[in-house]
């Protein structure tokens, strides 16, 4: 199970480090909607299903994937590429961050407890603030 994750989260850092390389796929606004959109439901489908083990959620995949694909219609309305590339990448990004800083304990009922969740939705919201930022910097500095 580790090694797929490994080359999941290798996969969508590759895919990343691409869109940033080529600029040409930048200005293609619909073709980066489509690529981050596929991004995301991948993700879902391999964080949900298959690594339902390492952190026994149902619901809150399904959530953060909703909020990124909400987050990516927005960003491509407000024409803002930067933001289609943080939202669509921060999702498995934020799951990565999440599982590698997680810590796991018991609740005094005897339940297992995990902050993984807060982990990955603070880390999706600051990759898209932070794409957000940077989409404003270039706006004004252009």
């Amino acid at each position: 199970m580790s090694d797929f994750l490994t080359e999941l989260f290798a996969g969508a850092a590759e895919l990343f480090v691409d869109f940033l390389v080529d600029h040409k796929l930048m200005n293609n606004r619909k073709g980066l909607l489509a690529e981050m959109v596929l991004l995301v439901l991948v993700s879902y489908i391999g964080i949900r299903y298959l690594l339902f083990d390492l952190h026994g959620m149902k619901q809150w995949p399904l959530v953060l994937g909703i909020l990124a694909l909400i987050v990516l219609a927005a960003a491509y309305l407000a024409r803002a590429g930067w933001v289609l590339l943080g939202a669509g990448a921060g999702y498995p990004c934020g799951f990565l961050i999440g599982w590698l800083l997680c810590s796991e304990s018991v609740d005094p009922g005897g339940g297992r407890t995990s902050n993984l969740w807060i982990i990955w939705t603070a880390s999706l919201l600051a990759i898209i603030a932070l794409s957000g930022a940077w989409t404003l910097v270039r706006r004004l500095f252009r």
